[in-house]
C-alpha cells in the first residue's frame, strides 16, 4: 500500500499541470463559429443566432465535412472547474463538489481521446462543461481546493464514472479496468437516473449535508481505489 501511493502521489503531482482537448458546441452541428477576444485568454465564442459562451484556453477549429468542430485546449483546473459547474446538483454543498471535482479530474486524465479530434467533447458523452466559474464561486473552490487529488487503482488513475440519482444503490461491474461494487446510498428516490456507477450526485450532496467530508464521499462510492493528492 505504501508503495503504490508513492506512485500515485507522484503522478497527481507531474499531472497539475495537464491540458486537456474538449470539442464543444457539437450539438449545435455549426457550419460557422465566430470568436471575440477577452482578456487573462478567455476569448467568446458563439455559434450565430444559437449559442454564445466564453471559454479560458487556446482555440483550433477543425473541419469536418461541411461542419466545423472548435476545440478548446485548456488548462486540467479549468477544465474540472467548469465540469464542476455544469454538473453538480443545484444547492450541492461544497464537500460534495469536491468529491465532484476529485472524479472529474480522475475522468479527464484516464479517459482521453474519446473522440477522433479532441480528448472530450462537453456533453454527457463525456462530462458535462459549460464555461469557467468565477474564481470565488463553490464550483471553482471545489476545483482549488482538491488541486491534484485523484483516485487510484493498482496504480492508475481511475477513469471515475458517476450518475444523477442511483435510485437507492449504486451497482457492481467491471468498468476500464476497475472494479466498481455496488454500495448503499442515503437517498433512496426510487428513480434512478444515469447507469448507477460510482458516485450518485443527489447521495454525495446528502452525504455532505449530513456532515461528510469529499475523502468519505469518495471512499463510501469507489470502496475499491486510493485518493492521492500532495501532502496525503
Amino acid at each position: 500500500m505504501k508503495r503504490l501511493l508513492l506512485v500515485a502521489l507522484i503522478a497527481s503531482a507531474s499531472l497539475q499541470a495537464a491540458e486537456v482537448r474538449v470539442a464543444v458546441f457539437g450539438l449545435f452541428h455549426p457550419r460557422e463559429v465566430r470568436t471575440r477576444r477577452l482578456n487573462s485568454g478567455e476569448f467568446l465564442l458563439s455559434v450565430p443566432g444559437r449559442i454564445e459562451r466564453r471559454f479560458r484556453g487556446r482555440l483550433e477549429i477543425v473541419q469536418s465535412g461541411a461542419e466545423v468542430i472548435p476545440v478548446v485546449t485548456m488548462d486540467l483546473e479549468t477544465a474540472v472547474a467548469s465540469i464542476v459547474a455544469a454538473e453538480s446538483p443545484p444547492g450541492a454543498g461544497l464537500e460534495s463538489l469536491k468529491a465532484q471535482a476529485v472524479v472529474a479530474r480522475s475522468y479527464l486524465l484516464a479517459a482521453r481521446g474519446r473522440h477522433p479530434h479532441s480528448d472530450f467533447c462537453d456533453t454527457t458523452h463525456c462530462q458535462f462543461l459549460r464555461e469557467p466559474p468565477p474564481q470565488d464561486s463553490p464550483a471553482a473552490q471545489a476545483a482549488r481546493l482538491t488541486a491534484g487529488a485523484v483516485l487510484m487503482h493498482e496504480g492508475r488513475v481511475v477513469p471515475a464514472l458517476y450518475s444523477s440519482d442511483c435510485g437507492g444503490s449504486t451497482r457492481s461491474q467491471e468498468s476500464e479496468g476497475f472494479p466498481y461494487f455496488a454500495v448503499k446510498c442515503p437517498v433512496v428516490s426510487g428513480v434512478a437516473s444515469g447507469h448507477r456507477l460510482g458516485l450518485c450526485q443527489t447521495g454525495a450532496a446528502a452525504m455532505a449535508r449530513s456532515g461528510a467530508v469529499w475523502t468519505d464521499i469518495l471512499r463510501h462510492y469507489y470502496p475499491a481505489a486510493i485518493i492521492a493528492w500532495e501532502g496525503f
